[in-house]
């Protein structure tokens, strides 16, 4: 089975998921055919009363004692995962982060995370909206990170978990709620849904019957419009929210 079908049935399992602990139990045996062990997802939640987003932890599968740890500790606060997804709106890896640049502070959450979850590597995952950061999705790995060929898949799992746990936890989206109507054209859905199907830009163009550039400008359009900041959001969006069938 390829990697983007495994990432089409997990989203597909996941809309009948009723609550967190069904999606993180579906979630951790989805991901376990990536070689990823351990994840979180990781929401900044606006408050009622001032509007300002405060991190709003909305599952994880990881070592309690860990858990434990970061909250007492307040460890998001000096986490360079956490500074690095303010800055990027594309998944890094433990790898790249400089860690020579890094605060005492920094490398003593960056080093007690490794030895605590016993992994070696892991994949970050941000998500932005017209908002600025609005959370991530970190997947732990023991041995090895993931082959560059799987991140698309991984990036529409992950980012469609975390739309999904919001939905679940009654966080709701900054500006475009769930049941507006669609702000899409039909050339946007039809794009997003090859997107999602794995499909790059020349071969929805050439589907489609329209220039590669084009097939370009709809998602750039479809993202204006949803208020994400990356492709894989869009697609988990749109798809979550009914504008698109996979």
């Amino acid at each position: 089975m390829s990697d983007i079908k495994r990432a089409l049935e997990f989203i597909e399992a996941a809309e009948r998921c009723a609550t967190l602990s069904e999606l993180q139990n579906l979630l951790t045996e989805s991901l376990a055919a990536f070689g990823a062990t351990q994840f979180t997802l990781m929401a900044l939640a606006k408050n009622p009363n001032n509007g300002a987003r405060s991190p709003l932890p909305l599952s994880e599968a990881t070592s309690r004692e860990w858990a434990s740890r970061y909250g007492e500790r307040r460890y998001f606060n000096s986490d360079a995962v956490i500074h690095t997804a303010l800055r990027s709106s594309t998944p890094f890896a433990w790898t790249d982060l400089d860690i020579k640049q890094l605060s005492s502070s920094a490398k003593t959450v960056l080093n007690e995370g490794r030895e605590i979850l016993k992994m070696e590597a892991c994949l970050v995952i941000p998500t932005h909206d017209a908002a600025g950061f609005a959370g991530f999705v970190s997947l732990f790995f023991p041995d090895e990170p993931p082959d560059q060929a799987m991140h698309k898949a991984l990036k529409l799992m992950a980012i469609y978990a975390l739309e999904k746990a919001k939905e679940l936890q009654g966080v709701e989206p900054d500006k475009v709620g769930w049941d507006c109507a669609c702000p899409l054209t039909a050339r946007q859905r039809e794009s997003i849904a090859f997107l999602a199907a794995g499909k790059t830009d020349w071969e929805i163009g050439a589907i489609l019957g329209i220039a590669e550039k084009t097939a370009n400008h709809h998602f750039e359009a479809a993202k204006r419009q949803l208020n994400v900041a990356t492709r894989a959001q869009a697609v988990a969006v749109a798809v979550h929210r009914g504008w698109v069938t996979i």
